[in-house]
């Protein structure tokens, strides 16, 4: 369960940047090469959602640096997508304990990201998730999100890098709309 003060510090962090926005969390760090969405990727979808004007970008991601041998991170990426973002309406919340990111998600009314513990923490907290799955039978038939609104999206090729912008902005649309 969400740390009840921690949920409510990023709530109020969130709506001191934009009051009576909804959040949508985009969460960016796979473990898995081939899980991983580019920087340029999110930020085109940025671009597009930001057209909802009822709608903010919280931006999660694993800190530290990508070439830490025991885990790496995504600070650089993460900063790439925030300069890349920077005309609309995305505020990083970086995590660095597992609470923090489920208070942090907490306080979002959806999820974009891939399959991951990120993604599982969503699904655990009831949030509309659009899952960017490798392309994996076992996967899909095992390990989606269940039992709340969902797009699961897979490419043809084994790699979520292949994932069309389109197909991602139609899924946030339908489950947001």
């Amino acid at each position: 369960f969400p740390d009840p003060q921690l949920t409510a510090r990023y709530r109020g962090q969130l709506a001191e940047r934009a009051p009576g926005k909804r959040w949508l969390a985009l969460h960016l760090s796979s473990r898995v090469a081939t899980g991983r969405w580019p920087a340029e990727k999110f930020v085109r979808l940025i671009e597009l959602l930001s057209a909802l004007p009822q709608l903010g970008f919280a931006l999660f991601w694993s800190p530290g640096d990508a070439d830490n041998p025991t885990h790496p991170g995504d600070d650089e990426k993460a900063m790439e997508i925030l300069r890349g973002g920077s005309r609309h309406c995305v505020v990083a919340l970086r995590t660095a304990r597992l609470e923090e990111l489920i208070a942090g998600l907490a306080a979002c009314d959806a999820f974009v990201g891939g399959d991951g513990g990120a993604m599982h923490v969503a699904a655990a907290l009831g949030l509309p998730i659009v899952a960017l799955f490798e392309n994996s039978d076992a996967k899909r038939r095992h390990w989606y999100p269940w039992s709340l609104p969902h797009c699961l999206l897979q490419p043809d090729t084994f790699a979520v890098e292949d994932i069309p912008v389109d197909a991602v902005y139609a899924a946030a649309v339908k489950l947001l709309v």
